[in-house]
């Protein structure tokens, strides 16, 4: 009667651990990058939110509610030593200037200030974007 284990049986034992380890391995770095991600996506949103709800304060007829593209002038804004770059469209319709925020931040791609929205969307890097409506005060 032989007693332990041959060599046949280690090597399968040892390919099926390595399949386990890897597939964990995997799993952990895709975990990682999208919770990295969701918190840029959480302070991008977060950023963009505040920009728009800055603008939505300020005087009707205030040079950065001109119809347009527009950037921030404190372009990267740091958070958690990470560069954002936040940027909005104006547009009129009737007696309402329709807003759309967008803050960037480097994913995929390198963000910067952006020529315009479709340049941002073409660009790869992540973005979080905030839209909304003011209507003149009486």
């Amino acid at each position: 009667m032989k007693r332990g284990f041959g060599l046949v049986e280690v090597m399968v034992a040892l390919a099926i651990i390595a399949v386990v380890l890897s597939a964990a391995t995997r799993l952990s770095v895709v975990s990682i990058r999208s919770g990295a991600y969701a918190d840029s996506l959480t302070q991008g949103a977060s950023l963009a939110h505040s920009r728009l709800q800055l603008l939505k304060s300020s005087d009707f007829n205030d040079p950065a509610l001109h119809p347009g593209w527009h950037t921030d002038s404190l372009n990267p804004t740091l958070v958690d030593g990470k560069p954002y770059y936040v940027a909005w469209t104006v547009s009129e319709r009737d007696t309402v200037k329709d807003i759309t925020v967008y803050a960037a931040w480097n994913d995929r791609a390198a963000a910067k200030n952006f020529a315009s929205a479709e340049a941002l969307k073409e660009s790869g890097c992540g973005y979080a974007w905030s839209r909304g409506l003011i209507e003149p005060t009486e």
